[in-house]
C-alpha cells in the first residue's frame, strides 16, 4: 500500500501521514448539512406531485370544495383542488354543475338518523306509570304493555331500549341498598327481643343449636336490576 502511493506523480495530491483520530477529523471535508427548511420544502414537493395524481380524497374535502365553487372563480378552482388533492377534471365538473343548477354535487355527509321514532308522549306517559309500579320491568313487558295500550304500534326492543335511554333518560341500575322491610323498625325489634329471648338460655351457637339469619345468608334476598330515572333526585326503586 505504501509503495503504490509513494508513485503518485500528480504534484496536486499531498500525502500526509494521519497518527490520530482527531487530525483525520480536522482534514476531513465538512459534510453538507441539511437544514429543516430544505426537508420541508422535499415534503412539499412530494405532497404536491401525490396531489396532481390523486383522484379522490375524503368527504369533508370534497364538501369543501363544492361549498368554494360558489364564491370561487374558474381559475381559482384548480388552485385549490389541488391543495385538497383532489383531480383538477372532477374540480372544474363540481364547478360546472353548481354553476348551471346552483346546487352542490356533492352533498354534506350526515349520520343516518335510522327509523323515525314512533312514540309519542302519551307513550311516554304510559311507560312512566308502569314503571314506577314495577321498575324490575323488562323491554319486552314494556312493550306489551304498549300494544295492550295503544293499537297499531310496532316499535322493536332495540328501539325501546334506545329510547328509553336516551329520550327519557330511563337507564337498568343494579340495586346497592337492601329492601325496606328488611331494616324496617318491626323487623329489627323482632329479631332483638328474638335474641334477647335467647341469650341468656343454655344454647350454644357451636354445641347444640342452628341459628339462620337473613343477614348472613342472604337466602332469597338477591339485588335486583331496576330502571331508575336519571337527572333527577336519587329515587330508587324496588
Amino acid at each position: 500500500m505504501e509503495s503504490m502511493l509513494t508513485e503518485i506523480s500528480d504534484p496536486n495530491v499531498v500525502l500526509e501521514t494521519i497518527t490520530s483520530q482527531k487530525s483525520y477529523l480536522s482534514l476531513k471535508p465538512a459534510e453538507k448539512e441539511t437544514t429543516a427548511k430544505d426537508s420541508i420544502k422535499k415534503a412539499m414537493e412530494v405532497v404536491k406531485k401525490a396531489a396532481s395524481t390523486k383522484t379522490t380524497t375524503t368527504k369533508p374535502e370534497r364538501y369543501l370544495l363544492t361549498e368554494c365553487s360558489r364564491v370561487l372563480r374558474k381559475e381559482k378552482v384548480t388552485l385549490h383542488a389541488k391543495d385538497l388533492g383532489i383531480n383538477s377534471r372532477t374540480a372544474m365538473r363540481w364547478w360546472k354543475h353548481y354553476q348551471e343548477t346552483g346546487k352542490l354535487a356533492y352533498e354534506k355527509w350526515q349520520r343516518n338518523p335510522g327509523l323515525p321514532n314512533s312514540l309519542t308522549p302519551g307513550h311516554e306517559q304510559h311507560i312512566q306509570q308502569i314503571i314506577e309500579k314495577d321498575s324490575q320491568l323488562c323491554a319486552d313487558d314494556i312493550i306489551d304493555s304498549l300494544k295492550q295500550q295503544f293499537e297499531d304500534l310496532k316499535i322493536s326492543k332495540t328501539q325501546m331500549n334506545h329510547y328509553l335511554r336516551n329520550n327519557m333518560l330511563i337507564s337498568i341500575k343494579k340495586s346497592t341498598f337492601d329492601l325496606m322491610t328488611r331494616s324496617s323498625d318491626n323487623n329489627l325489634q323482632t329479631r332483638y327481643e328474638r335474641f334477647m329471648k335467647w341469650k341468656y338460655s343454655d344454647l350454644g351457637y357451636t354445641k347444640n343449636c342452628v341459628f339462620i339469619d337473613e343477614a348472613a345468608l342472604r337466602i332469597g334476598k338477591q339485588k335486583k336490576p331496576c330502571r331508575r330515572q336519571r337527572a333527577k333526585s336519587r329515587q330508587h326503586y324496588y
